[in-house]
């Protein structure tokens, strides 16, 4: 920075007046001189866009070490709030399965329930009414578990040495 320092010089000035002591009384609507007042400052600007700075191994080597330093520390860190963190984690998942659970259950409760109800005798009489639907007369129904093989494999067309028919 550069600093230039002007003064002007008025005829009517004493010797030992500087230029920030005013040389005759002020009046009631000036104000008064400020030291320096004078003095301009000038600053140049510099362009340091081309200068590269030399390289520190020194700054490089710390620089590494704080990087490995802060890893290390953020995998202690890690490691310290890792157990804590798959705690909460397991017990959301746990509730969140109880939760299922007894929804579940419920809605088996209600499940059943409503089986019940459709499938109770007032009701399977009421649907065959319905559509229509009357008992079968003694001779119209079968057995479907006959009590001898013999029958079962002659109504089925095998032979009696048949495999099957044993």
């Amino acid at each position: 920075m550069e600093m230039l320092l002007t003064q002007e010089a008025e005829p009517g000035l004493k010797s030992q007046s500087g230029p920030w002591l005013p040389s005759e009384p002020p009046s009631s609507f000036e104000l008064p001189l400020l030291p320096w007042e004078d003095v301009y400052w000038y600053v140049k600007r510099v362009d340091n866009r081309r200068l590269v700075r030399a390289t520190d191994p020194a700054a490089r080597r710390s620089y590494w070490h704080f990087i490995r330093a802060s890893l290390l520390v953020l995998a202690l860190l890690m490691a310290a709030l890792l157990p804590g963190a798959l705690e909460r984690w397991a017990a959301r998942r746990l509730a969140v399965a109880e939760l299922r659970q007894k929804e579940l259950a419920a809605e088996r409760l209600e499940l059943l329930r409503e089986e019940a109800a459709l499938t109770s005798p007032a009701q399977l009489d009421k649907w065959a009414r319905k559509l229509h639907m009357v008992e079968p007369a003694p001779g119209q129904w079968q057995n479907l578990t006959p009590k001898s093989e013999e029958g079962v494999s002659a109504r089925a067309g095998l032979p009696a040495n048949h495999p099957i028919a044993r």
